[in-house]
């Protein structure tokens, strides 16, 4: 989806940190700061400690949110081209604007926020699936708006910009719906059906544990205090993208070349850079006026990651451009446990989103149809490159 983030507060609010006028003309792929075709997730983590190197990650008391411990690397390995196994176009199902994946079991799910539903195929045999939710609406089980979802063991969960958890099984029957108070834009399921939200905007909490009755169980880092000691930028500044993992949560920065891994109980287990290491001084600009700042990504921006999944002992993420504005077609592979750079896959077209089972690696892409002549998107799949090492 494109990104256009403003944020108006009051001229006498407090000033960011890191912040700068910048306007400097320089050529970008993004036009007017937008992101054509990438879901941002507005999603970012308590602060509670800082990593103290790669062998020897700590988890002492926070220093700040975006402190960093920079990688040991100073450039990108590229071990080898990625190339598909096999693919399918997702028009074919009529679904036009997929924005999300997942792969669990024997079926790839795709999320259409234009419709209001998911899309399920069969690995195996592509010419059958379903569609699993009640479509664009406000009633019970309907998506006014598309925020997020997840699958797990049975279970598919759609989160709706209206404070609203939408659950289903895979099989397409509704279970329920629950109004929550907060408005989480990045959703994973966990265990026993509880659902784990992240919202840096509305909730009391970063992270929010929430179980099957919309009860929240648990929550984690509290916004408030860190939009004060952050000032008015905290929304742009801790943007990014989240996975959850064996009761781990990882984190990676959209405008901050940031990666971070805590434990459910908030112990911070890294807080490392990227392996580009932006200066990410120059991402954001204001306005000031008589009664109000408009603050939001400068047309210089530096933009750090797009996208992050966890499988076993290393994490997969697509990292967004390199100092010269070039979107960058690579899959950035990083130790699980300690948050260092291993090495870089170099894809053909860079994925919208991707996800991993066992045996695959299953990217959303956009690529030209040579059956129509049109721009279209697909599911491409490729070796799992992080199963054997």
């Amino acid at each position: 989806m494109p990104l256009t983030p403003i944020v108006m507060v009051p001229s006498d609010a407090p000033k960011a940190k890191g912040f700068s006028a910048d306007t400097r003309a320089k050529p970008s792929v993004f036009a007017g700061g937008r992101l054509e075709g990438h879901r941002l997730a507005l999603a970012c983590v308590l602060c509670v400690g800082i990593a103290g190197c790669f062998d020897a990650p700590s988890s002492t008391e926070s220093e700040d949110f975006f402190h960093k411990v920079e990688q040991t690397a100073d450039e990108r390995v590229v071990v080898s081209t990625l190339a598909a196994l096999d693919s399918f176009a997702l028009s074919d199902y009529d679904v036009f604007n997929a924005q999300r994946i997942e792969v669990q079991e024997d079926w790839i799910y795709a999320a259409d926020g234009r419709l209001g539903k998911v899309l399920a195929v069969d690995k195996e045999d592509v010419g059958s699936y379903r569609f699993i939710g009640h479509g664009l609406g406000e009633g019970p089980g309907e998506i006014a708006a598309f925020r997020d979802f997840d699958v797990s063991d049975g279970h598919l969960v759609l989160a709706n910009r209206q404070h609203r958890l939408a659950r289903f099984t895979t099989e397409g029957t509704f279970v329920g719906e629950q109004i929550i108070d907060h408005e989480p834009v990045r959703l994973e399921i966990m265990e026993d059906g509880k659902v784990l939200t992240f919202d840096n905007a509305y909730g009391d909490n970063l992270f929010m544990v929430i179980d099957v009755e919309g009860t929240v169980v648990h929550g984690m880092g509290i916004v408030r205090n860190a939009v004060e000691d952050l000032g008015a930028g905290w929304l742009l500044r801790s943007s990014g993208f989240v996975d959850y993992y064996d009761r781990h949560i990882y984190y990676t920065g959209y405008s901050e070349s940031l990666i971070k891994k805590y434990a459910l109980d908030g112990t911070l287990v890294f807080s490392v850079a990227t392996i580009d290491n932006h200066p990410n001084e120059i991402n954001y600009t204001e306005t000031v006026g008589e009664s109000s700042r408009i603050i939001g990504y400068a047309s210089t921006a530096l933009y750090a990651s797009l996208n992050i999944a966890v499988y076993g002992r290393y994490f997969l993420i697509r990292p967004a451009i390199n100092a010269d504005y070039v979107v960058l077609r690579y899959l950035d592979v990083y130790d699980n446990a300690t948050g260092e750079y291993i090495r870089s896959y170099r894809v053909a077209r860079a994925p919208i989103d991707f996800a991993l089972d066992d045996e695959h690696l299953f990217m959303l892409q956009a690529d030209r149809n040579p059956e129509t002549g049109e721009s279209d998107r697909y599911i491409k799949i490729y070796d799992n490159v992080l199963r054997d090492g």
